[in-house]
């Protein structure tokens, strides 16, 4: 029963699993030349509102807010030799409060988020696809994300947010239903700072 567990939450997250070899540390790439950080983190989804005045759209250029999120990140642990993800739940290392926004598209959701992660705050713009409903079984539906991020403290200039996202009709914290996937996405975040002179 266990491994049969882990099976499905891997397959949910294999994008993920081949992103890095090991996502619950930051990442130091580019020759070690210090330009980018990466992140594999879970979010949460712990509330949902109608929208507020944080929400609105002189704030966040949302042209139809439509619902509030509060999330937490989480740490991921993997299994080194293979990237094989084991722990979802590490530990909490962030949160963003995410206001969508509905478009003239019924499948595509617009994102305006407040987030801190790892201390480095910031702001996060773009869009949610849905990509398939009632699959891999009744009730789960898949949506893939991007955002830019901007405005980040820590000295990092800009950065991009992609998601593999899961929802079933459990809304809330880490127990899905049905059981047994990994809700509700697994950010990928890459951060980027200036190039030191010569």
């Amino acid at each position: 029963m266990r491994t049969a567990l882990i099976r499905s939450k891997v397959l949910a997250l294999a994008l993920a699993a081949v992103a890095l070899a090991s996502a619950s540390t930051c990442v130091k790439a580019g020759d070690g030349d210090g330009v980018e950080e990466i992140y594999v983190l879970r979010s949460v989804r712990e509330a949902r509102s109608k929208p507020t005045e944080a929400c609105s759209t002189e704030r966040t250029k949302l042209s139809q807010p439509a619902w509030e999120d509060q999330y937490t990140f989480r740490s991921l642990e993997t299994r080194p030799k293979d990237g094989r993800i084991l722990n979802t739940d590490a530990g909490k290392v962030g949160e963003i409060r995410a206001c969508f926004g509905n478009s003239a598209d019924p499948a595509v959701w617009e994102l305006y988020g407040d987030l801190n992660v790892n201390g480095v705050s910031g702001k996060a713009f773009g869009k949610c696809y849905k990509t398939k409903a009632d699959f891999p079984e009744k009730g789960v539906n898949l949506f893939a994300c991007a955002f830019d991020l901007f405005d980040l403290s820590g000295g990092y200039f800009g950065g991009q947010l992609t998601t593999n996202s899961l929802t079933t009709p459990e809304l809330f914290g880490t127990a899905s239903n049905p059981s047994g996937y990994t809700q509700v996405s697994i950010a990928t975040i890459r951060l980027w700072k200036k190039r030191a002179a010569p």
